[in-house]
């Protein structure tokens, strides 16, 4: 299905980046706002135009928290200027997937298919393998997105739980930063954090002693 709009909501240069994040995974506004660096007001008020079009809606996440994704089966695609390739968007209902044994089932077919494109086959077999292959390159889609949502609600939860157990504020900000980024480095912590760059490293080190990092 597509969408009829008016693609002047799609002048907005942060409408089009929200929507590129939003056809990767589910986002909630702090992400947006942190992704984009731009005010919370200001991601609130370009979803609000999108979510009028119809083209994202938002749903209900962890800890009741609002995420918005792509609008279930819209697919659109608009170029910036005359002649240049189009950028396409579409998405789908991110499926429930089952436990961890599904999900190495699905490990095992992808070996399947790999050593069935192996083999000699005639063209109506090589079509067959294809079709195959696509859906499950559709289902591996859905996984991912699911353990994207998956490594947002750990995230939170480790967020929660630094906050439960650390007393040092400066330790918890620390830890947050680092569960939030990923690898930073010490030089980007100290600016973010505002703090002196030994007292981050001082901080890693009571952190690192107790096996948190």
């Amino acid at each position: 299905m597509k969408s009829n709009l008016d693609f002047k909501i799609l002048g907005n240069e942060n409408r089009r980046k929200i929507l590129k994040i939003l056809s990767k995974k589910p986002r909630y506004v702090t992400e947006l706002s942190n992704i984009l660096d731009i005010s919370r007001k200001a991601v609130i008020d370009h979803l609000a135009i999108l979510e009028d079009s119809g083209l994202i809606e938002n749903f209900s996440g962890i800890n009741r928290r609002k995420y918005y994704k792509i609008s279930k089966s819209v697919t659109f695609e608009y170029a910036l200027f005359p002649n240049t390739t189009f950028t396409r968007i579409e998405c789908n209902e991110v499926s429930s997937i089952g436990d961890l044994e599904e999900i190495e089932e699905k490990f095992k077919r992808a070996k399947i298919l790999r050593e069935k494109i192996s083999d000699n086959a005639d063209l109506s077999k090589m079509l067959s393998n294809l079709r195959e292959i696509e859906e499950f390159y559709n289902e591996v889609q859905k996984l991912e997105k699911y353990l994207l949502l998956l490594i947002d609600k750990t995230i939170e939860d480790c967020q929660e739980g630094v906050i439960k157990e650390l007393d040092k504020e400066g330790e918890r900000e620390m830890l947050i930063e680092i569960i939030r980024n990923g690898q930073i480095s010490p030089e980007k912590l100290s600016k973010k954090l505002d703090i002196d760059l030994n007292e981050v490293y001082e901080l890693f080190n009571n952190l690192r002693c107790r096996d948190l990092i």
